[in-house]
């Protein structure tokens, strides 16, 4: 089954998203799976070079969990906010390759 394995807080070593990442991507390999890791487009070299034995790993996010705009209009900011960041992410997810499985 091929299985993109996709997370845009991925992007270094510490924290539980390469630790969580990583141990599914082992998993999944290990039970014959192809993986497609999806990180952020910040995301280490480090990070990277620990997927590449298991799987294809792909820069691929812009915004993450913990990026947030250096002002946010008082009103409406995190309605615009939520609005954009859903914008980017649906680019994102289309520029993915197909698979069985989205996680």
């Amino acid at each position: 089954m091929k299985i993109n394995l996709m997370d845009p807080g991925l992007i270094g070593l510490q924290g539980h998203h390469f630790d969580i990442n990583l141990r599914v991507a082992r998993q999944l390999v290990a039970d014959g799976h192809h993986v497609h890791v999806y990180a952020s487009k910040f995301a280490s070299e480090v990070v990277s070079q620990a997927f590449i034995p298991l799987a294809k790993f792909t820069p691929q996010f812009q915004s993450g969990p913990y990026q947030r705009p250096k002002s946010i209009d008082p009103v409406a900011g995190e309605l615009l906010v939520y609005t954009q960041q859903s914008a980017i992410l649906a680019q994102e997810l289309r520029r993915t390759d197909a698979a069985d499985l989205w996680l």
